[in-house]
């Protein structure tokens, strides 16, 4: 997820060539279409590359579009076993035909162990929604994906504390697919910024509550992007408002290349007020399903 300036740039390509782009090489004995069992989504392995048929969102705003590569240098390597490496999960993936001809996925990704099915289909130009495999294997539905957005510490640093307390309080808000801003309430802090005792303050997470953002995903749909903390301060001068939407948090979560996995988080710490004594949120998001 990397920063946007406008709702129309809430995804972006996936870093995947096109086929087009790719040397086909032999054609082996699986080649054919086949629907991916963990996302519903279809792909076709030909002369050694396998190509996306459909579109999907990787790693929450990567677009894999149509006839992209998602997979090289496919090659057999014994009788109903295949080798090739896998784009998107940056990793090797092993193949292992079974009877029904559908195809057991093994990937060491990158960032840990994924596994898959690939389900043979018949090929059609358009989008295939409720067919089922000849012999009625299930294919398991695509489900919402669900993620919690917020803030867990807060803590001041520098060098020469001049400013003593913060106090007041802050909001997070994201862009959905649509270009809609998603909003949490205010929650209030109140941090202490002397030399001497705890200069942090943590916060407990509540899904619903407020200060913390509780996101759906609905199958199908894109993920979310601009990430913006709205933080308001206590000051002698009277209220000072700050506005960060520089955040990198989402860049982290594009730069994984995949979606995170359930139970999965990801966090990192964001400035708010700098100087002599800085003010720091560290912000996770986490996959709950």
């Amino acid at each position: 997820m990397a920063t946007w300036t406008t709702p129309v740039q809430a995804q972006m390509s996936a870093f995947l060539p096109m086929k087009e782009k790719v040397a086909a090489s032999e054609p082996s004995e699986v080649d054919g279409t086949y629907r991916i069992s963990s996302i519903n989504k279809r792909i076709t392995i030909a002369n050694g590359r396998a190509y996306a048929i459909d579109p999907w969102v990787h790693a929450l705003v990567l677009q894999v579009k149509p006839n992209m590569v998602v997979m090289r240098n496919f090659r057999q390597t014994a009788p109903n076993r295949f080798i090739a490496d896998d784009l998107p999960l940056l990793g090797k993936a092993a193949f292992v035909r079974q009877a029904d001809g559908v195809l057991d996925v093994k990937v060491a990704g990158a960032l840990g162990p994924v596994r898959y099915k690939l389900i043979p289909v018949d090929y059609v130009d358009n989008p295939v929604v409720d067919d089922v495999p000849a012999d009625d294997t299930p294919i398991t539905p695509e489900q919402d994906r669900e993620y919690h957005l917020y803030v867990n510490v807060i803590s001041c640093d520098g060098t020469a504390l001049l400013r003593k307390r913060y106090r007041g309080y802050y909001s997070i808000s994201v862009t959905d697919a649509e270009g809609n801003e998603i909003r949490s309430g205010n929650r209030n802090f109140d941090v202490r910024c002397t030399k001497k005792g705890s200069r942090r303050q943590a916060l407990i997470h509540d899904a619903n509550g407020k200060g913390s953002l509780r996101i759906v995903v609905p199958p199908g749909q894109d993920g979310f992007s601009n990430l913006v903390i709205y933080t308001t301060l206590n000051d002698l001068l009277g209220p000072l408002d700050l506005k960060n939407d520089k955040s990198s948090l989402l860049l982290k979560a594009k730069n994984l290349r995949r979606d995170l996995n359930p139970g999965e988080s990801i966090e990192n710490v964001e400035r708010i007020a700098s100087g002599k004594a800085q003010l720091l949120f560290r912000v996770q998001l986490k996959r709950v399903r």
